[in-house]
């Protein structure tokens, strides 16, 4: 992983002060909060209701989702309740891992977004609907893929019922419709509203940023590539500089250079959740959460970042604590 320099961060606040931004949130944007998609097959695999598997029921061709999200099986009896698995009870078992109950406390890598210039644009990618609760007052956030279907997945007992009537019956949601859950994006997504807001405010957008988004890379193609084109393409058209934000924005940063044929494509490696933890909490020390006046206090800002690295700090406990 790159350092994180002074001139990153300077960068960094010079574009979340000034106005008309777009920032396309990926799943980085949630990193602590919800979990990695390729995370999720280990706790399906221990949560799966194995009393529902069907007894005779002849074994399915999966998925695109079921490859991202469960990915090999093995055929020994552990996995074989999975190898028979509906094709509509993955989404409610996908879609309950997202359900999070926002904590009454501060949630710096959304809540941060209430503190940059206005207006700014929030195009995101994440679907466990943390951008609209933590940001939901402010204007122009857009869901590019929907958000989890709440009344299906966040009462226990109807979550069950559902469940139930998937696996025995394949009858799912219909709600799954309006939403992209893993896998390859449908080729009409960007006539949705919400693309076409960007795509008409976009000559007026003065710096792009892409935080925690690899467009759903995987084995080696772009899962989210309908967004992906979308995004070069206004680019190419309305060139701008745009930023990375990852870990490890090397990949991508290339790809947009190589792509819209600018160097106006700048990486900076950093921890989204950790980043904005020690943002938020700079402010706090000082009774400020003013990005202007933050600007000044950048070294203690990196300070606290790869201490909070170091540390392996929850994002939550970040402001548990006297440090």
């Amino acid at each position: 992983m790159k350092e994180l320099k002074i001139e990153d961060l300077k960068n960094l606040f010079m574009v979340m002060t000034t106005p008309w931004c777009v920032y396309i949130l990926g799943a980085g944007a949630s990193f602590g909060l919800a979990p990695l998609t390729s995370q999720m097959s280990a706790d399906y695999k221990k949560e799966h209701p194995r009393v529902w598997f069907v007894n005779g029921r002849e074994s399915i061709e999966h998925d695109e989702m079921f490859k991202r999200i469960i990915g090999h099986i093995n055929n020994d009896n552990k996995d074989i309740f999975l190898k028979n698995m509906s094709k509509v009870e993955l989404p409610l078992l996908f879609q309950r891992r997202l359900v999070i109950s926002p904590k009454k406390c501060i949630c710096p890598q959304y809540q941060i977004f209430n503190i940059i210039a206005l207006p700014r644009i929030l195009f995101n990618f994440n679907l466990d609907g943390l951008a609209s609760y933590y940001c939901g007052n402010l204007p122009w956030g857009l869901n590019a893929h929907g958000t989890i279907d709440r009344k299906s997945v966040e009462n226990t007992e109807k979550y069950k019922n559902n469940l139930i009537k998937a696996a025995e019956f394949n009858i799912g949601p219909r709600d799954n419709l309006n939403k992209v859950l893993p896998g390859q994006e449908p080729k009409y997504i960007t006539n949705k509203a919400c693309y076409k807001k960007v795509q008409e405010i976009f000559p007026n957008i003065r710096y792009v940023v892409i935080i925690g988004y690899s467009f759903a890379r995987f084995e080696g193609k772009y899962d989210d590539i309908e967004s992906l084109l979308f995004f070069i393409d206004l680019l190419k058209r309305y060139p701008k500089p745009v930023f990375i934000v990852d870990p490890y924005p090397t990949e991508i940063t290339e790809l947009f250079q190589n792509e819209t044929k600018s160097y106006s494509v700048f990486p900076i490696p950093a921890f989204w959740d950790k980043l904005s933890s020690a943002i938020f909490k700079i402010g706090i020390r000082n009774n400020c959460l003013d990005l202007n006046r933050l600007g000044k206090k950048l070294n203690e800002i990196i300070d606290l970042y790869y201490k909070y690295i170091y540390e392996k700090r929850n994002i939550f406990n970040c402001f548990h604590t006297n440090n």
